[in-house]
């Protein structure tokens, strides 16, 4: 197998698709690993680390799609790289394809095949490689809205652990997956006073059994939340569907209802956002005011922690790509049902029906 490491493009982000350690490992195997030059140093891997590991270092990222069978990425391929795509070429990489059209046209046009991580599903539903992002986006979600309470950031001056019994900081958590539970215990761990709207009973009960009259859990309506909003510091947007563009759960009016100087963190931008006046940031310049709230959009929030979102990325992505070692790429795509489910495009057609759907394009299932 030739695997190709490209540095990633987006601004301001700094992850890898690849450790050393995981370089050296498919390379013990007899696998021929490409790095453009300068890939991990962003997250504190120096070339010289991945020349140790056995990889080949190339300054040129058009010679590295050029020779790899498998692209392993972090962030979905930008414009500047559509012309790399090719034919019988798997990318694996997140791709977030229901909120970017251009990118769905360009992988039909070229005829590649796209493995998408946040679409890697076991039987069971969870997602193994979007898990570990997912609780990095949420526990900055708590971090980030922290800061941006305090009154030099144009906050309400909130502390959200308060100070002993007094003043703490009400927190609210859209969705009970990953991203909010991980937001979640992160603002209890504060002491903060917290509130959580789900759709999923079971996890609902769960999450009302493990943190008993401190976590107000109930379930996700449009009416319920608006009626916590007035009394908000920090609004946490977590609610999304695999594949799709996230819905929308707090439409426009119910956001005029937080006060001036309250906080919003969309984690769910990255699929469209589930709040109605979210809309993209970067960590250039990650703020903007609407309705006297103080947003935070940043469609990818773990790049602030590169080192420590590489890491656990890394730990996911391994066992898939050492599959793909063992097996061949096609081979072990056509026998795991995860890494099946995560094909998002190939031989020129959309392969997941939520992707069509938003874009209104034809797909068919593979294979």
């Amino acid at each position: 197998m030739k695997v190709g490491i490209v540095k990633e493009i987006k601004p301001f982000e700094s992850r890898v698709g690849m450790t050393p350690d995981g370089v050296g490992a498919l390379v013990r195997l007899g696998h021929d690993i490409f790095l453009q030059a300068g890939a991990g140093e962003g997250c504190g891997y120096p070339d010289k680390e991945y020349r140790e590991a056995g990889a080949r270092i190339l300054k040129d990222p058009a010679v590295v799609w050029k020779a790899a069978s498998i692209i392993v990425k972090v962030k979905e391929p930008q414009a500047k790289e559509y012309a790399y795509l090719r034919p019988g070429q798997f990318i694996f990489t997140f791709f977030h394809l229901a909120t970017d059209k251009r990118l769905a046209e360009a992988l039909v046009k070229s005829r590649a095949t796209a493995i998408a991580y946040e679409m890697v599903q076991d039987d069971d539903g969870s997602l193994p490689i979007l898990a570990p992002m997912s609780q990095a986006a949420g526990k900055l979600a708590v971090q980030m809205g922290g800061y941006l309470l305090t009154k030099p950031a144009g906050g309400k001056g909130i502390l959200l652990g308060g100070v002993g019994e007094y003043g703490r900081g009400r927190v609210v958590v859209l969705g009970t997956g990953n991203v909010g539970i991980a937001a979640m215990e992160r603002a209890v761990a504060l002491g903060a006073e917290v509130s959580m709207f789900g759709r999923d009973e079971n996890r609902m009960a769960r999450l009302r059994a493990a943190h008993p009259g401190r976590v107000q859990v109930e379930p996700l309506t449009v009416g319920r939340i608006t009626a916590q909003l007035p009394a908000a510091d920090l609004l946490i947007g977590a609610v999304s569907v695999p594949g799709a563009r996230a819905p929308i759960v707090v439409p426009r009016n119910a956001v005029s209802r937080m006060a001036p100087g309250s906080v919003i963190v969309d984690v769910a931008i990255d699929q469209g956002g589930c709040i109605a006046t979210s809309k993209p940031t970067t960590h250039a310049k990650p703020t903007y005011v609407a309705n006297g709230v103080i947003h935070y959009a940043v469609t990818n929030m773990p790049a602030a922690v590169p080192r420590t979102s590489s890491l656990g990325l890394a730990a996911k992505t391994m066992p898939f790509l050492q599959k793909m070692a063992a097996l061949g790429i096609e081979n072990a795509v056509r026998i795991d049902p995860a890494l099946a489910r995560g094909i998002v495009a190939a031989d020129g057609v959309i392969r997941n029906e939520n992707v069509a759907r938003a874009h209104r394009m034809r797909w068919k299932p593979w294979p």
